[in-house]
This record gives structure tokens, C-alpha cells and sequence, in this order.
């Protein structure tokens, strides 16, 4: 259930989120590996859900060992190939191409901020990370009513390579949060935003402000090979559960066996 006062706890730390933000970007409030979490959903070409990006509400990553430390986690139904983490807003804009500009982020809280400063906006993410490959279904979202797509990255190396990659693929403009760049763990739009006054500024303002790629970046990175291609995403959870099931079983074949071998012993 949602909870508006939990929700400003989250928007606290990452400023300048708001609740209005998340509200956009389709959140819901849940438990993942029990942790508390927001659940952004992951839409497909047709605009239906997919699956779930799960983000702590402490703003810190996954605490269970099973996360593995992970700021974010995706979930998408089993066999289905990945879509664009956004808010029916987007989704819906995307699939009837009413809006020409577009803005692919980085990372989740880079989308939640572009939504809370401009609620206009329709702006998404991909669901694993900046050197996600593109899928089928996330170009397909992007090109096929040829919007205008910005790919904007955060001020670090894989940041700015993934950035160039993804424009490649959606014919789009790679962009940069205008700081120094870094090999790791460089400044985002978030940041950006956070320090800024924005009061009054619009979306072409915001997107002015971002910086184009190093040109020696540009000249270096090549596109995403076909034979690279990325495979219908998993559900680990789903696929765990199976493998637990057999187990069950080979188990109480087991203790059958062991059973009627004992009841048969002379």
C-alpha cells in the first residue's frame, strides 16, 4: 500500500526526487528480499507490464546477500524479452508516438528526477545497467515512430560508452552530465539537477545544459554486435523455484526408495 510519508523519506535522500516524481513513474511500494522497496514497472511494445525494477527505499543497495549489492533489481516474466522501465505516461506516448522527444537515462533515479523537475517529460530507462545490450523490443519502442531520442549518460567511462552504444541502436543523441568524466562512479543528472536552479526551465533548457561525448569516445566505440545480441531475460526467481521443486522430488523419490528397502530387508 502506499505511503506517502514513506515515500518522502526516499525523496529526502535523493533530492530532488519528489512523490510526485514516482507517482509518474508508475511506483508501487513492496518487499524485495526483505528489503522495502518501490517497484517501477517494466513496459513492452504494447504497453502492458512486463515485469519490475525494484529500487531500496533507503536509497542504499540490496542489504540481503542474495542481491549481491545491487542498487536496483529486474524481474521480467519468464520468455519475455526485455522492455523500458517508465510510467504509463511514457508507455502510452511511445506506443501512439504523440511526443517526438524522448529521453533515455541511465539509470532509475535519473528518470525519477528528470519526472519530478518536469512533469511533461517523458523520459525511461532500460532495466540492467548502461551496458545493457539493446533488445529488439527497446528499439523497436524508440524508432518505430521516430521520436527524437536523447541517451543521456552519467560523467564516467561506462557511462558515456553505454550512452553512444544505445544512440547508436535508436538513431538517437548520446549526451553527457556536464562533469569532469571519471574511469567510475561518476556525477549523474540527478546530481546535476540537484544543484542547479531550475526554477522555470523547460526541458529543451535542461537537455542544452548536458554535454556532448569526448569525440575521441565517439570515434572509438563501436556499436553492439548482432552475434552479441542480448537473450530473453530470465525470471532467476522462476527459474529457482523449479530447481527447488525437482529437488523436492528426487528427494522423496529418494526417501521412497531408501523405504521400501528397508521394509524389504531380510
Amino acid at each position: 500500500k502506499w505511503n506517502d510519508t514513506l515515500a518522502i523519506a526516499y525523496c529526502d535522500i535523493k533530492s530532488p526526487i519528489t512523490i510526485e516524481g514516482l507517482k509518474r513513474a508508475g511506483a508501487r511500494m513492496c518487499m524485495r528480499y526483505k528489503d522495502p522497496c518501490f517497484a517501477l514497472p517494466v513496459h513492452n511494445l504494447e504497453s502492458q507490464i512486463v515485469g519490475w525494477m525494484f529500487l531500496p527505499r533507503n536509497g542504499k543497495p540490496f542489504e540481503q546477500e542474495a542481491a549481491n549489492g545491487a542498487k536496483s533489481i529486474c524481474k521480467i516474466q519468464d520468455g519475455m524479452e526485455a522492455g523500458l522501465v517508465c510510467g504509463p505516461t511514457t508507455a502510452d506516448a511511445l506506443v501512439d508516438g504523440y511526443e517526438k522527444t524522448v529521453i533515455w537515462c541511465e539509470g532509475a533515479p535519473d528518470m525519477l528526477a528528470i519526472l519530478s523537475m518536469y512533469p511533461d517529460a517523458i523520459a525511461f530507462t532500460n532495466p540492467h545497467g548502461c551496458q545493457e545490450h539493446v533488445s529488439e523490443a527497446q528499439r523497436l519502442m524508440i524508432t518505430r515512430h521516430s521520436h527524437k531520442c536523447f541517451v543521456i549518460g552519467d560523467a564516467d567511462r561506462p557511462g558515456v560508452e553505454g550512452a553512444i552504444k544505445r544512440s547508436m541502436a535508436v538513431h538517437g543523441t548520446p549526451l553527457v552530465a556536464p562533469y569532469d568524466i571519471v574511469d567510475k562512479h561518476g556525477k549523474d543528472v540527478r546530481d546535476w539537477l540537484w544543484g542547479e536552479d531550475i526554477v522555470g526551465s523547460s526541458i529543451n533548457d535542461m537537455l542544452s545544459s548536458m554535454k556532448e561525448p569526448p569525440k575521441e569516445t565517439v570515434e572509438k566505440v563501436k556499436p553492439w554486435s548482432a552475434e552479441s545480441k542480448q537473450e530473453p531475460t530470465v525470471d532467476e526467481d522462476a527459474q529457482q523455484d523449479r530447481w527447488n521443486k525437482e529437488i523436492e522430488k528426487s528427494e522423496i523419490v529418494l526417501r521412497k526408495v531408501c523405504l521400501h528397502i528397508l521394509a524389504n530387508d531380510p
